[in-house]
Parts: structure tokens; sequence; C-alpha cells
């Protein structure tokens, strides 16, 4: 004999169920459209190619024997073998292996890295889910990672941010399992942290100062040993390629260029791109219903008060990293989406108000930029997601995509260039050998096929320089008409980040040896624009 209220209890967990496969099919389609579109920028090009040379010879190597694979030049971030040291080799190695199933592309290059950020928000779903038995929290918290733009660029690269991410939900479901004393808890702490010392060092450290801290204030309610078998694990772990790699070596460029802009920076970008950070706040507005829902010594009250935690702990670390970059914080957004998410469980027991608020803090920048008055430097008030799906809706070109389409047609394999930049995306999708700076020159008296005087790729802005003299005389100039794009317009940053087209052109001017074939001098259309030479 049925229990009264049965029917309606299956009907409404079909009813998640669906939700849940509904969520993910969208977030899916958002990471999977266009996907193979832009072409690479500088830093996925590295990957690239390193991910090429695996295919070729089993290793990252940084020579294929056209081009050479180097930032700062051999012997700094690469070895006396010729292997890359400079990063770890997680994401090269798992391009690697999505090449050789689809081929070299770019869609098939970027295409791991989506798939490891979409199984984020399964691990945020059932965190969330198992530590407050309610569908609605967990649905709060899938959607609140999941249509971030912050989270959705970043997944679209073909780099280890979402496997950053994705490590960092894994890491606090390890911490929830170290909470709730079960014994697995202390592999998936591992897990997580191999994980990201593996994509990037800097997160790696971010997230051992913050369980240091959180193990300090809790020492009492966690069992400290399980914490002290997971940094042993993970250390076992990165312990061949400390000792094979020799990070310590990059250590020169630690702490060079910290200042208080530096750290305005980073609470600012982390304010509008993470997490407003007025809400980190909430446990001293709130302290009452916190208190009224949890006990003190409650498991689920003590991950959601040592989120907190993480931020600081981040900027903290990140101050001493040379730059600024917003993708060493992305590991933060499954911390945020989880905070949010139970924060607001706890603050609004109205549901409908609790999705209304929800809605407002997700899909647009209201509540950063109310709670960042004055200090919006460049900040204005947009529904995020609308520009993310308005790049979905439209083909992008740019100067890169058009000058690729151009040595595609004129340029033949093995021909040289000569630019001021490594050209990483011109390297992996042009026949052309790169020859650029102190680091990689032409043997003597041999005169490239082709130069820039300007970079193509760079997601800096050099002075163009003009060729004079006797050099000049020796190549043929051309006007190539590209789309005025910005530097660094296909970057992740949604602050830097070109959604549409270029609605102008721009000349970009390259030069060909004059003993090559000459180029028709009728103008012609191409699919980025046209070119002609002029004299």
């Amino acid at each position: 004999m049925g229990v009264k209220g049965e029917p309606a209890q299956r009907s409404s967990s079909r009813g998640w169920t669906a939700a849940w496969w509904l969520v993910l099919g969208v977030v899916g389609a958002l990471l999977l459209i266009r996907l193979g579109e832009r072409e690479f920028w500088s830093d996925e090009g590295v990957s690239a190619l390193l991910a090429r040379n695996i295919l070729k010879y089993g290793l990252p190597r940084v020579d294929d024997g056209r081009n050479v694979v180097s930032f700062l030049g051999p012997g700094i971030d690469s070895n006396a073998d010729g292997l890359w040291t400079w990063s770890p080799w997680l994401d090269p190695y798992l391009m690697a292996s999505s090449f050789a199933v689809f081929g070299e592309t770019l869609f098939a290059a970027r295409l791991p890295f989506v798939l490891a950020g979409l199984c984020c928000l399964p691990v945020v779903w059932q965190l969330i889910y198992r530590r407050t038995g309610n569908q609605t929290t967990a649905m709060m918290g899938m959607l609140a990672l999941g249509l971030s733009e912050t989270f959705l660029l970043h997944s679209r690269q073909a780099r280890y941010y979402s496997l950053a991410i994705l490590g960092q939900a894994i890491l606090l479901y390890g911490l929830q399992d170290v909470i709730e004393r079960r014994a697995r808890g202390k592999w998936l702490i591992a897990l997580g942290g191999t994980m990201q010392f593996y994509c990037n060092y800097i997160v790696s450290v971010a997230n051992v100062l913050a369980l240091v801290v959180i193990a300090l204030w809790h020492w009492k309610q966690l069992r400290l040993r399980d914490l002290f078998w997971a940094a042993l694990i993970s250390g076992i772990a990165a312990a061949p390629w400390i000792l094979y790699a020799r990070p310590w070596e990059q250590s020169s460029m630690v702490g060079g260029d910290i200042s208080i802009q530096k750290v305005l920076a980073f609470i600012r970008e982390c304010n509008f791109h993470v997490l407003p950070l007025m809400l980190l706040l909430w446990p001293l507005f709130w302290a009452r219903p916190f208190r009224g829902r949890r006990t003190e010594n409650d498991p689920s009250d003590l991950l959601l008060s040592s989120l907190p935690v993480f931020f600081p702990a981040f900027i903290a670390v990140l101050l001493l990293a040379p730059g600024y970059y917003l993708r060493y914080f992305v590991p933060l957004l499954p911390v945020a989406a989880i905070y949010l998410a139970e924060g607001l469980a706890s603050a609004i027991s109205n549901v409908k108000l609790r999705w209304a608020v929800f809605a407002v803090m997700v899909l647009t920048n209201v509540t950063a930029w109310t709670t960042a008055l004055p200090f919006h430097y460049g900040h204005h008030l947009r529904i995020e997601l609308a520009d993310f799906i308005d790049e979905l809706a439209h083909p992008y070109r740019d100067r890169t995509s058009a000058m690729i389409e151009f040595f595609r047609e004129h340029a033949r394999e093995g021909e040289t260039i000569h630019t001021r930049d490594p050209e990483f995306p011109l390297a992996f999708s042009t026949p052309l050998a790169i020859y650029y700076g102190p680091f990689r020159s032409l043997p003597p008296g041999q005169m490239p096929d082709w130069i820039l005087p300007d970079t193509v790729t760079s997601v800096l802005r050099l002075t163009p320089v003009e060729l004079t003299g006797e050099i000049a005389n020796r190549y043929e100039r051309i006007g190539v008409m590209v789309p005025d794009s910005h530097r660094g317009g296909s970057l992740p940053d949604p602050d830097l980040r070109e959604y549409r087209t270029a609605p102008t052109e721009k000349e970009f001017v390259v030069y060909r040896l004059k003993r090559a074939p000459e180029i028709s001098a009728r103008p012609g259309r191409h699919r980025f624009g046209h070119f002609s030479p002029r004299s």
C-alpha cells in the first residue's frame, strides 16, 4: 500500500532530474557552439604546438625542426634536452590525446577543456545537495557556475583553466569528506591539489595557504591527520616534476611588482568577475539565521564558514606572481557558486524571492557594480551573459584569422618569416618557419622570405617599423586589409574580450622577398578582406 504523497514526490524528483539534464545540456551548448571558429591567441598556440610535438616525439619538445616554442629563450622555458619546463604538461598531453582522435583542429584542441568544465557542474551540484538535502539550493549552485561568463569564456580555451576549476571542485568535495571524517577525503583533496599543481603552481600554493588557515581555525573540529596525509600524497605526486623541471629557478620573477595598485586590481576584478566581495560579509549580517539553522559543530556550517578564506589566500599568493591575470582566479568560481547558493538559502527563506535575487546576482553585475562605487574603473552595468550569447550568434574575424588565411594561400611550406613576436598561432596554423627577436635568428647571410613590421598575434601593441635602404629594395610591400581588431580580443578576460568582429578594416603591411613569385596586382576578395601590393 502506497504512502500518501509518494506520487507527488516521485513527480517532483523526475522534474528536478529533467531540470538537471536541461541545465547540463544548455551549458554544454554554450560551451560547444562555434568552439573551433576563433584562431588561437598566444598562450593557446603554445599548448597546441607542444601537443603537436607530443604526437610527433612522445614528449613536449620545443623544437620541431621548423619552429621553436619559447617565450624567454632556450634554457629558461626549456631544459638542455629541449623539453618544455616553464609549466607542467597536463594540458598539452590532454590536447595531444584529442588531436590523436579528432585531428589537429581548433575544435579538437579545445574540446577536452570544455568537457572538463562541464564535469564541474555535477560535482558542485552533488556537493551542495549532500550538504543541504535541498534540490533548489543545489540547482542554484549549478546555475551560478554554469552561467558565469568568466567560467564559460575560460572553459572554451585550449588551456588548463577548466582543469584548475575542476580540481578546485574536487578539492572542496574532499574537504567536506574530511569534515565528515570520511576516509576518501584525503584522497580527493590530494587529487584536486595534484591536478592543479600540474596545471599551474600558483593555484596549488594558494590552496595550500587556504587549507592551512582553515586547519588552524577549525583544528578542534577537523581531523588534522587527514589534511596531513592529503598534503603528503600531493607532495609525492608533485615531486617528480619538481625534481625534473626545477621550478625554483623561476623564483627571480616572484614578488617583483607588489603594489597597492595590484592589490586593488585583484580585489576589483574578483568583485566583478568571480563574486561580489560584499557577500563575504554575509556571516556577519546573517549570523542569527546561520546559528538558527545549524549548530556550531555542524559539518555543513564548517565548510560554508571556511569558503571566504580562499579569497584572501588567492590574492595574497597571486601578489607574489608576476603580472596580473584573471585566469589565476578562476579556481575560485566553484567556491563562489557554493557560497552564493548556500548563502542565499540561509538568508532568504522565501523561494520565489530567493530565485529573483539569485537571477539578478548571476545574470547581471548589478551587485558588484553598486557595491564597488566609486571604484568601477571602466566597468559598466551589463547583463553579462548577453554579450557572450551575442558572440555565439555571430561569426568572428580578426587580424589573426585574416593573416592566417593570407599566408595559407600565398606562403609555401617552410618559408621563413621574421617578426618581433613568437607568433605561436601562425606557427601552428600556417606552413611558415617563424624567426623572432634575439632567441631565434636566421643563419648569417640568409634573408627571410617574409618580414612582419608589426606583430600579428601579440597582445601587446608595438610600434610598426618600415623597411628602408637596401633591405627595402629587396622586398615587395603588400598591404592586406584586415579587421581592425583589439589586441587580446580573444583572451578569456571579459574586460578584454572582443565579442563582435571589428566594424572597420585597416591595412596590415607585410614584406615579401622579391625573388618569390609575384602576387597579382589585381585586388582580390578573400574570406577576411582584400589585399593588393603597394610599391
